[in-house]
Protein backbone atom coordinates (compact mmCIF):
# COMPACT_ATOMS: atom_id res chain seq x y z
CA UNK A 1 0.00 0.00 0.00
CA UNK A 2 1.07 3.65 -0.25
CA UNK A 3 0.45 6.76 2.16
CA UNK A 4 0.58 10.30 0.85
CA UNK A 5 0.16 13.51 2.30
CA UNK A 6 -0.97 16.85 0.61
CA UNK A 7 0.05 20.63 1.78
CA UNK A 8 -3.01 22.60 3.48
CA UNK A 9 -2.02 24.74 6.10
CA UNK A 10 1.65 23.91 6.40
CA UNK A 11 3.79 22.63 3.41
CA UNK A 12 5.80 20.32 5.01
CA UNK A 13 5.59 17.51 7.19
CA UNK A 14 6.29 14.05 8.26
CA UNK A 15 5.19 10.28 8.35
CA UNK A 16 5.84 7.42 10.22
CA UNK A 17 4.13 4.04 10.01
CA UNK A 18 4.16 1.53 12.86
CA UNK A 19 3.33 -2.14 13.23
CA UNK A 20 2.26 -3.81 16.67
CA UNK A 21 -0.42 -2.55 19.65
CA UNK A 22 -0.69 0.81 20.54
CA UNK A 23 1.86 0.29 23.96
CA UNK A 24 4.12 -1.68 21.93
CA UNK A 25 4.60 -0.25 18.51
CA UNK A 26 7.81 -1.19 16.07
CA UNK A 27 8.49 1.36 13.31
CA UNK A 28 8.66 -0.01 9.82
CA UNK A 29 8.84 3.19 7.52
CA UNK A 30 9.43 7.02 8.03
CA UNK A 31 10.06 9.71 5.44
CA UNK A 32 9.97 13.61 5.25
CA UNK A 33 9.22 14.63 1.86
CA UNK A 34 9.59 12.14 -0.69
CA UNK A 35 6.07 12.94 -1.94
CA UNK A 36 5.47 14.56 -5.17
CA UNK A 37 3.18 17.82 -2.90
CA UNK A 38 6.32 19.69 -2.14
CA UNK A 39 7.72 18.60 1.07
CA UNK A 40 5.31 16.20 2.43
CA UNK A 41 5.38 12.89 2.77
CA UNK A 42 5.36 9.53 0.70
CA UNK A 43 5.78 6.20 1.99
CA UNK A 44 5.34 2.58 0.33
CA UNK A 45 4.66 -0.22 2.62
CA UNK A 46 5.05 -3.89 1.42
CA UNK A 47 5.18 -7.83 2.72
CA UNK A 48 2.44 -7.22 4.97
CA UNK A 49 -0.15 -9.25 6.61
CA UNK A 50 -3.58 -8.92 4.33
CA UNK A 51 -6.05 -7.76 7.37
CA UNK A 52 -3.48 -6.30 9.61
CA UNK A 53 -3.72 -2.78 11.27
CA UNK A 54 -1.03 -0.28 10.82
CA UNK A 55 -0.56 2.76 12.42
CA UNK A 56 0.06 5.98 10.75
CA UNK A 57 1.51 8.89 12.86
CA UNK A 58 1.92 12.58 11.17
CA UNK A 59 3.09 16.04 12.21
CA UNK A 60 4.48 19.18 10.91
CA UNK A 61 8.01 19.28 10.15
CA UNK A 62 9.81 21.28 13.26
CA UNK A 63 6.58 20.58 15.28
CA UNK A 64 6.02 24.64 15.43
CA UNK A 65 2.79 24.97 13.37
CA UNK A 66 -0.77 23.16 13.60
CA UNK A 67 -3.51 23.09 10.81
CA UNK A 68 -4.86 21.44 8.46
CA UNK A 69 -3.41 18.95 5.65
CA UNK A 70 -4.23 15.70 3.14
CA UNK A 71 -3.52 12.32 3.53
CA UNK A 72 -4.42 9.55 1.51
CA UNK A 73 -3.85 5.39 1.34
CA UNK A 74 -4.12 3.64 -1.54
CA UNK A 75 -2.95 0.01 -3.02
CA UNK A 76 0.52 0.11 -4.45
CA UNK A 77 1.00 -2.06 -7.65
CA UNK A 78 5.08 -2.05 -7.78
CA UNK A 79 6.64 -1.60 -11.29
CA UNK A 80 7.82 -4.37 -13.43
CA UNK A 81 11.24 -5.21 -12.38
CA UNK A 82 14.14 -3.84 -15.17
CA UNK A 83 15.30 -7.03 -17.52
CA UNK A 84 18.59 -7.05 -15.53
CA UNK A 85 16.96 -7.35 -12.15
CA UNK A 86 18.89 -10.68 -10.86
CA UNK A 87 22.69 -11.68 -11.73
CA UNK A 88 21.76 -14.12 -14.26
CA UNK A 89 20.29 -11.71 -16.39
CA UNK A 90 23.24 -9.07 -16.50
CA UNK A 91 22.97 -7.37 -19.35
CA UNK A 92 26.70 -7.19 -21.42
CA UNK A 93 28.01 -4.04 -21.96
CA UNK A 94 30.37 -3.18 -24.92
CA UNK A 95 34.41 -1.88 -23.65
CA UNK A 96 34.87 1.12 -25.59
CA UNK A 97 38.82 1.72 -26.63
CA UNK A 98 39.67 5.16 -25.26
CA UNK A 99 37.64 7.40 -22.35
CA UNK A 100 35.52 8.79 -24.66
CA UNK A 101 32.19 6.79 -24.46
CA UNK A 102 30.94 6.37 -28.00
CA UNK A 103 29.43 3.35 -26.93
CA UNK A 104 27.05 3.49 -23.48
CA UNK A 105 24.23 1.46 -22.00
CA UNK A 106 21.20 2.84 -21.35
CA UNK A 107 19.44 1.55 -17.33
CA UNK A 108 17.33 2.42 -14.75
CA UNK A 109 16.92 0.82 -11.33
CA UNK A 110 12.92 1.77 -11.24
CA UNK A 111 11.05 -1.53 -10.15
CA UNK A 112 14.64 -3.23 -9.18
CA UNK A 113 14.57 -5.34 -6.07
CA UNK A 114 17.07 -6.94 -3.82
CA UNK A 115 19.02 -9.71 -5.20
CA UNK A 116 20.56 -12.70 -3.14
CA UNK A 117 24.10 -12.88 -4.12
CA UNK A 118 27.34 -11.65 -2.36
CA UNK A 119 26.68 -8.90 -0.23
CA UNK A 120 28.70 -5.45 -1.82
CA UNK A 121 31.56 -3.78 0.35
CA UNK A 122 30.12 -0.31 0.08
CA UNK A 123 26.65 0.98 0.37
CA UNK A 124 25.20 -2.35 1.05
CA UNK A 125 21.90 -1.25 2.70
CA UNK A 126 21.36 -0.12 -0.59
CA UNK A 127 21.21 -2.60 -2.83
CA UNK A 128 17.18 -3.18 -2.43
CA UNK A 129 17.16 -1.88 -6.48
CA UNK A 130 20.21 -3.41 -7.55
CA UNK A 131 20.82 -3.67 -11.65
CA UNK A 132 23.40 -6.23 -13.30
CA UNK A 133 25.64 -5.81 -16.09
CA UNK A 134 28.75 -7.64 -16.90
CA UNK A 135 32.11 -6.73 -19.25
CA UNK A 136 34.92 -8.56 -20.60
CA UNK A 137 38.23 -7.06 -19.82
CA UNK A 138 40.80 -5.86 -22.50
CA UNK A 139 43.32 -4.66 -19.94
CA UNK A 140 44.38 -4.43 -16.11
CA UNK A 141 42.59 -1.30 -15.95
CA UNK A 142 39.03 -0.20 -16.69
CA UNK A 143 37.32 2.95 -16.13
CA UNK A 144 33.20 2.85 -15.30
CA UNK A 145 31.25 6.03 -15.59
CA UNK A 146 27.54 6.63 -15.00
CA UNK A 147 26.03 9.41 -16.31
CA UNK A 148 22.25 10.22 -14.85
CA UNK A 149 19.73 11.08 -17.45
CA UNK A 150 16.54 10.86 -14.80
CA UNK A 151 15.00 9.78 -11.33
CA UNK A 152 15.28 11.42 -8.06
CA UNK A 153 18.78 9.95 -6.98
CA UNK A 154 21.94 11.19 -8.31
CA UNK A 155 23.76 8.90 -5.90
CA UNK A 156 24.83 5.95 -7.03
CA UNK A 157 27.51 2.74 -6.00
CA UNK A 158 29.08 0.17 -8.16
CA UNK A 159 30.58 -2.83 -7.03
CA UNK A 160 32.68 -4.92 -9.02
CA UNK A 161 33.02 -8.46 -9.15
CA UNK A 162 34.94 -11.96 -10.38
CA UNK A 163 33.27 -15.15 -10.49
CA UNK A 164 29.89 -15.91 -11.40
CA UNK A 165 26.32 -15.47 -10.49
CA UNK A 166 25.88 -17.45 -6.75
CA UNK A 167 29.44 -17.76 -5.91
CA UNK A 168 30.71 -14.07 -6.65
CA UNK A 169 33.77 -12.67 -5.02
CA UNK A 170 33.77 -8.86 -4.60
CA UNK A 171 36.53 -6.89 -5.76
CA UNK A 172 36.61 -2.84 -5.57
CA UNK A 173 33.43 -0.76 -4.48
CA UNK A 174 32.72 2.92 -5.43
CA UNK A 175 30.37 5.31 -4.40
CA UNK A 176 31.20 8.35 -7.11
CA UNK A 177 29.76 7.77 -10.42
CA UNK A 178 33.29 7.61 -12.13
CA UNK A 179 35.78 4.44 -10.64
CA UNK A 180 38.70 2.48 -12.28
CA UNK A 181 38.81 -0.86 -11.48
CA UNK A 182 42.52 -2.29 -11.14
CA UNK A 183 43.90 -5.73 -11.50
CA UNK A 184 41.80 -7.17 -14.14
CA UNK A 185 43.00 -10.25 -15.94
CA UNK A 186 41.96 -9.33 -19.80
CA UNK A 187 39.47 -12.14 -21.25
CA UNK A 188 37.95 -12.97 -18.17
CA UNK A 189 34.83 -11.67 -17.58
CA UNK A 190 33.48 -9.32 -14.48
CA UNK A 191 29.76 -8.25 -13.01
CA UNK A 192 29.29 -5.13 -11.64
CA UNK A 193 26.27 -4.71 -9.32
CA UNK A 194 24.73 -0.77 -9.79
CA UNK A 195 22.63 0.86 -7.18
CA UNK A 196 21.31 3.95 -5.64
CA UNK A 197 22.68 4.84 -2.21
CA UNK A 198 19.50 5.48 -0.69
CA UNK A 199 17.63 2.71 1.25
CA UNK A 200 14.56 4.48 0.01
CA UNK A 201 11.93 2.13 -1.81
CA UNK A 202 10.71 5.45 -3.37
CA UNK A 203 14.29 6.21 -4.46
CA UNK A 204 15.38 5.70 -8.65
CA UNK A 205 17.93 6.86 -10.69
CA UNK A 206 18.16 6.47 -14.87
CA UNK A 207 21.76 6.21 -16.40
CA UNK A 208 24.04 6.01 -19.00
CA UNK A 209 26.70 3.57 -18.16
CA UNK A 210 30.48 3.13 -19.76
CA UNK A 211 33.12 0.95 -19.61
CA UNK A 212 36.25 2.78 -20.73
CA UNK A 213 39.81 2.02 -21.60
CA UNK A 214 43.16 4.06 -20.09
CA UNK A 215 44.98 5.40 -22.62
CA UNK A 216 48.99 4.81 -23.09
CA UNK A 217 50.95 6.72 -20.73
CA UNK A 218 51.22 10.55 -21.94
CA UNK A 219 54.25 11.79 -24.15
CA UNK A 220 54.85 14.18 -21.54
CA UNK A 221 55.16 11.42 -18.63
CA UNK A 222 58.60 12.92 -17.88
CA UNK A 223 60.26 16.48 -17.29
CA UNK A 224 62.54 15.57 -19.95
CA UNK A 225 59.78 15.35 -22.33
CA UNK A 226 57.55 18.39 -21.46
CA UNK A 227 55.80 20.01 -24.25
CA UNK A 228 55.97 23.65 -24.13
CA UNK A 229 53.20 25.76 -24.31
CA UNK A 230 52.52 29.48 -25.92
CA UNK A 231 52.26 32.10 -23.73
CA UNK A 232 49.53 34.94 -23.83
CA UNK A 233 50.11 38.69 -24.09
CA UNK A 234 47.15 39.24 -21.57
CA UNK A 235 44.61 36.88 -19.25
CA UNK A 236 42.07 36.11 -22.06
CA UNK A 237 43.90 32.89 -22.59
CA UNK A 238 43.20 32.46 -25.92
CA UNK A 239 45.66 30.09 -26.34
CA UNK A 240 45.60 26.90 -24.43
CA UNK A 241 46.82 23.88 -24.37
CA UNK A 242 44.92 20.53 -23.79
CA UNK A 243 46.39 18.12 -21.43
CA UNK A 244 45.25 14.86 -19.65
CA UNK A 245 46.69 13.34 -16.87
CA UNK A 246 45.44 9.61 -17.62
CA UNK A 247 47.82 6.64 -17.26
CA UNK A 248 50.24 9.26 -16.27
CA UNK A 249 53.09 7.81 -14.22
CA UNK A 250 55.42 9.16 -11.05
CA UNK A 251 58.38 11.17 -11.98
CA UNK A 252 61.63 9.81 -9.77
CA UNK A 253 64.57 12.28 -9.29
CA UNK A 254 62.93 15.41 -9.59
CA UNK A 255 62.61 18.59 -6.74
CA UNK A 256 59.65 17.94 -4.40
CA UNK A 257 57.02 20.32 -5.32
CA UNK A 258 56.23 21.55 -1.71
CA UNK A 259 52.48 20.90 -1.56
CA UNK A 260 50.01 17.91 -2.61
CA UNK A 261 52.77 15.13 -2.81
CA UNK A 262 50.36 12.17 -1.77
CA UNK A 263 48.52 12.46 -5.32
CA UNK A 264 52.56 12.67 -7.28
CA UNK A 265 51.62 8.98 -8.56
CA UNK A 266 49.93 11.15 -11.88
CA UNK A 267 52.14 14.07 -12.61
CA UNK A 268 52.52 15.44 -16.38
CA UNK A 269 55.30 17.88 -17.58
CA UNK A 270 54.83 21.26 -19.60
CA UNK A 271 57.45 24.15 -20.34
CA UNK A 272 57.11 28.05 -20.99
CA UNK A 273 59.47 30.61 -22.07
CA UNK A 274 58.62 33.67 -19.83
CA UNK A 275 57.82 36.89 -21.22
CA UNK A 276 57.38 39.08 -18.49
CA UNK A 277 58.53 39.22 -15.20
CA UNK A 278 55.50 37.65 -13.53
CA UNK A 279 52.83 35.53 -15.19
CA UNK A 280 49.05 33.42 -14.23
CA UNK A 281 49.40 30.17 -14.61
CA UNK A 282 46.05 28.34 -14.79
CA UNK A 283 43.95 25.08 -15.41
CA UNK A 284 40.62 25.60 -16.93
CA UNK A 285 37.97 23.26 -18.08
CA UNK A 286 39.03 20.45 -15.94
CA UNK A 287 37.42 16.70 -16.42
CA UNK A 288 37.45 13.18 -15.57
CA UNK A 289 37.24 11.19 -12.60
CA UNK A 290 38.44 13.79 -10.35
CA UNK A 291 38.66 18.12 -10.61
CA UNK A 292 41.02 18.79 -7.70
CA UNK A 293 44.39 19.42 -9.56
CA UNK A 294 47.71 20.59 -8.09
CA UNK A 295 50.22 22.43 -9.83
CA UNK A 296 54.28 23.45 -9.35
CA UNK A 297 56.34 25.96 -11.43
CA UNK A 298 59.96 24.84 -11.18
CA UNK A 299 63.03 27.01 -12.80
CA UNK A 300 66.43 25.32 -13.69
CA UNK A 301 66.66 22.34 -15.66
CA UNK A 302 65.60 18.62 -15.59
CA UNK A 303 67.25 16.58 -13.08
CA UNK A 304 68.20 20.00 -11.21
CA UNK A 305 65.04 22.04 -10.73
CA UNK A 306 63.99 24.44 -7.86
CA UNK A 307 60.51 24.85 -7.02
CA UNK A 308 59.19 28.47 -7.07
CA UNK A 309 55.43 27.97 -6.75
CA UNK A 310 52.92 25.10 -5.37
CA UNK A 311 48.91 25.54 -5.79
CA UNK A 312 46.48 23.54 -4.46
CA UNK A 313 44.03 25.59 -6.26
CA UNK A 314 43.64 25.76 -10.34
CA UNK A 315 45.31 29.19 -10.91
CA UNK A 316 48.91 30.88 -9.13
CA UNK A 317 50.61 33.67 -9.90
CA UNK A 318 54.49 33.02 -10.05
CA UNK A 319 56.53 36.25 -9.63
CA UNK A 320 60.25 37.10 -9.73
CA UNK A 321 60.90 35.14 -13.27
CA UNK A 322 63.40 36.50 -15.85
CA UNK A 323 62.08 37.06 -19.59
CA UNK A 324 63.43 34.71 -22.42
CA UNK A 325 63.90 32.02 -19.53
CA UNK A 326 62.49 28.36 -19.57
CA UNK A 327 60.55 27.50 -16.79
CA UNK A 328 58.61 23.69 -16.12
CA UNK A 329 54.82 23.40 -15.04
CA UNK A 330 54.19 20.19 -13.17
CA UNK A 331 50.53 18.72 -12.94
CA UNK A 332 48.92 16.26 -11.42
CA UNK A 333 45.64 15.19 -9.39
CA UNK A 334 45.26 15.62 -5.39
CA UNK A 335 44.01 12.23 -5.15
CA UNK A 336 46.50 9.06 -5.10
CA UNK A 337 44.43 6.75 -6.00
CA UNK A 338 45.26 4.56 -8.91
CA UNK A 339 43.55 5.25 -12.20
CA UNK A 340 42.19 8.63 -11.22
CA UNK A 341 42.24 10.88 -13.56
CA UNK A 342 41.38 14.81 -15.12
CA UNK A 343 41.71 16.09 -18.67
CA UNK A 344 42.52 20.36 -18.23
CA UNK A 345 43.26 22.93 -20.46
CA UNK A 346 47.01 24.65 -19.50
CA UNK A 347 47.13 28.66 -19.54
CA UNK A 348 49.72 30.64 -19.34
CA UNK A 349 48.46 34.15 -18.92
CA UNK A 350 50.15 37.65 -18.67
CA UNK A 351 49.17 40.23 -16.34
CA UNK A 352 48.48 43.59 -16.94
CA UNK A 353 51.01 46.47 -15.75
CA UNK A 354 50.61 47.66 -12.26
CA UNK A 355 47.75 50.72 -12.09
CA UNK A 356 50.40 53.06 -9.81
CA UNK A 357 48.08 52.88 -6.82
CA UNK A 358 50.65 50.46 -4.76
CA UNK A 359 50.70 53.21 -1.83
CA UNK A 360 48.86 55.81 -0.47
CA UNK A 361 50.61 58.67 -1.61
CA UNK A 362 49.80 56.99 -5.13
CA UNK A 363 46.55 56.14 -4.04
CA UNK A 364 43.65 55.95 -6.95
CA UNK A 365 40.84 58.37 -6.60
CA UNK A 366 37.17 57.03 -6.14
CA UNK A 367 34.47 58.95 -7.37
CA UNK A 368 31.71 59.58 -5.14
CA UNK A 369 28.15 58.89 -7.13
CA UNK A 370 24.38 58.45 -5.75
CA UNK A 371 24.82 54.80 -7.04
CA UNK A 372 27.41 52.59 -7.22
CA UNK A 373 29.85 52.51 -10.48
CA UNK A 374 32.21 49.84 -10.10
CA UNK A 375 35.89 50.78 -11.83
CA UNK A 376 37.98 48.11 -13.16
CA UNK A 377 41.54 47.57 -11.11
CA UNK A 378 43.85 44.76 -10.19
CA UNK A 379 46.56 43.97 -7.81
CA UNK A 380 49.27 42.45 -10.25
CA UNK A 381 52.12 43.82 -8.96
CA UNK A 382 50.99 45.24 -5.92
CA UNK A 383 53.30 44.73 -2.98
CA UNK A 384 53.89 45.06 0.54
CA UNK A 385 52.73 48.62 2.21
CA UNK A 386 55.12 49.93 5.51
CA UNK A 387 52.24 50.26 7.85
CA UNK A 388 50.69 48.26 10.65
CA UNK A 389 48.84 45.33 9.30
CA UNK A 390 45.13 45.77 8.69
CA UNK A 391 42.55 44.41 11.83
CA UNK A 392 40.46 41.85 9.75
CA UNK A 393 40.79 39.64 6.44
CA UNK A 394 44.02 37.88 7.04
CA UNK A 395 45.76 40.35 5.25
CA UNK A 396 49.05 38.73 3.84
CA UNK A 397 50.49 42.24 1.84
CA UNK A 398 49.92 42.87 -1.78
CA UNK A 399 47.77 45.97 -1.33
CA UNK A 400 47.09 48.86 -3.34
CA UNK A 401 45.40 51.87 -2.31
CA UNK A 402 42.33 54.20 -2.73
CA UNK A 403 41.39 57.69 -1.88
CA UNK A 404 37.84 59.08 -1.17
CA UNK A 405 36.84 62.78 -0.13
CA UNK A 406 33.92 62.85 2.39
CA UNK A 407 30.93 63.84 1.10
CA UNK A 408 28.74 67.05 3.24
CA UNK A 409 26.81 63.99 4.72
CA UNK A 410 30.01 62.38 7.08
CA UNK A 411 28.37 59.11 5.51
CA UNK A 412 29.39 56.78 2.53
CA UNK A 413 29.67 53.34 0.93
CA UNK A 414 32.45 51.75 -0.59
CA UNK A 415 32.00 48.12 -2.13
CA UNK A 416 34.01 45.73 -4.32
CA UNK A 417 33.03 43.66 -7.01
CA UNK A 418 34.54 40.30 -7.26
CA UNK A 419 36.57 38.91 -10.46
CA UNK A 420 39.51 37.13 -10.58
CA UNK A 421 39.91 37.51 -6.61
CA UNK A 422 36.51 36.46 -5.15
CA UNK A 423 37.56 36.56 -1.04
CA UNK A 424 39.31 40.00 -0.68
CA UNK A 425 39.77 42.32 2.27
CA UNK A 426 39.44 46.30 2.48
CA UNK A 427 40.58 48.51 5.65
CA UNK A 428 39.67 52.20 5.96
CA UNK A 429 41.98 54.99 7.52
CA UNK A 430 42.50 59.01 8.17
CA UNK A 431 45.37 61.38 7.97
CA UNK A 432 48.09 61.83 5.32
CA UNK A 433 50.06 59.51 3.35
CA UNK A 434 53.40 60.39 4.69
CA UNK A 435 53.27 58.09 7.20
CA UNK A 436 50.83 59.31 9.67
CA UNK A 437 47.86 56.75 8.50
Amino acid sequence: MQLDAGPGDFTDGGMAVYTGACNTLTEIACDDDASANGAMPYIVITNQIPGSTLFVRFWEYGGDEFGEFQICAAEYTPPTPPANDECINAIPLSVNPDLNCALVTAATTVGATQSNETAATCGASGTNDDIWFTFVATETTHVVSETITGGNSGDLATQLYSGSCGSLVAMQCSDPQYMTFTGLTPGQTYYLRVYTWSTSALTNSAFDICVGTLPPPPPNDDCISAIQVPVNPDLSCALVTSGSTASATPTNGETDPGCGTAGLNDDVWYSFIATNNQHYVSLLNVTGITTDMVMAVYSGSCGNLVSLECSDPNSTIVSGLTPGDTYYVRVWTWTSTVGSYANFQLCIGTPPPPYGNDEPCTAALLTIDYVCNYQQFHTFGATDSPYPDPGCSNYEGGDVWFKVVVPCEGALVIDTKQGMITDGGMAAYSGSCDGSL
